[in-house]
């Protein structure tokens, strides 16, 4: 039976495949904002914004990771069959809370931006 549907891909942050990445979860994207008008509501273009967060699971060797030195990074997201996303100018945004559940791997979830995103 064929594969229908994509289920994994992997992330590649300036070269390097990232390892222990347990999910990836493409941003909102948003292309307009509503206004309120004097005579109802309206909407006005907004600029992209291209944001994108994974789960990364917390290693037991070397759990200390510093996601601070992202800046103007690339990130290729690489989906099973061959489709990319590579987002250029990434900076990260923020790093969660780790969550300890005593049954799975201990995750966080860690939130970057990134000027610009092409497809392909």
């Amino acid at each position: 039976m064929a594969v229908k549907y994509v289920s994994r891909c992997f992330v590649i942050r300036n070269g390097t495949k990232l390892e222990n990445i347990k999910s990836y979860k493409p941003g909102e994207q948003t292309y307009r904002n509503e206004v309120d008008l004097m005579s109802g509501s309206g909407s006005v273009d907004v600029a992209a914004k291209y944001k994108f967060s994974f789960d990364y699971a917390i290693p037991k060797v070397n759990p200390k990771t510093d996601w601070s030195d992202v800046e103007d990074d690339t990130f290729i997201i690489e989906y099973e069959g061959g489709h990319r996303v590579t987002y250029s100018g990434v900076d990260c945004l923020s790093v969660g809370e780790a969550s300890f559940d005593g049954q799975a791997e201990s995750v966080m979830t860690i939130s970057f931006i990134a000027k610009s995103k092409d497809e392909g």
